[in-house]
């Protein structure tokens, strides 16, 4: 779903990095056996300019990661923003260029926003 080069600016990393090391840590964060995830997206705005398409919308999301060790950790985002720009690749296929997750309120008590 990514360009090989596409940028991800992740909570817990001071820069951004690469979208397949994000979806990387991701999937072994929550798709675990034990690990839990539910999501309430906003409307998704879309503006289309050339090849390019840029989403836009509000989410929240409440995930329980279960580490290896057995240890539960509670995220919770109850205001979050999203943005993603698609572009088309050169077989056609719309691809996320890049995308940027944020919070807008900090985390509440025993959970982070660790995402």
């Amino acid at each position: 779903m990514y360009f090989p080069n596409a940028t991800v600016f992740a909570s817990t990393v001071p820069r951004s990095e690469l979208a397949r090391l994000t979806v990387t840590r991701r999937v072994r964060q929550f798709f675990g056996p034990r690990s839990t995830t539910q999501t309430e997206l906003g409307p998704i705005d879309v503006q289309i300019i050339g090849n390019i398409a840029i989403a836009s919308y509000s989410y929240s999301f409440r995930g329980t990661e279960v580490k290896s060790d057995g240890v539960s950790v509670q995220h919770e985002i109850p205001s979050g923003r999203a943005t993603h720009i698609f572009q088309l690749d050169d077989n056609g296929k719309l691809r996320i260029l890049h995308e940027h997750l944020s919070s807008g309120e900090p985390p509440k008590a025993n959970t982070t926003v660790e995402i």
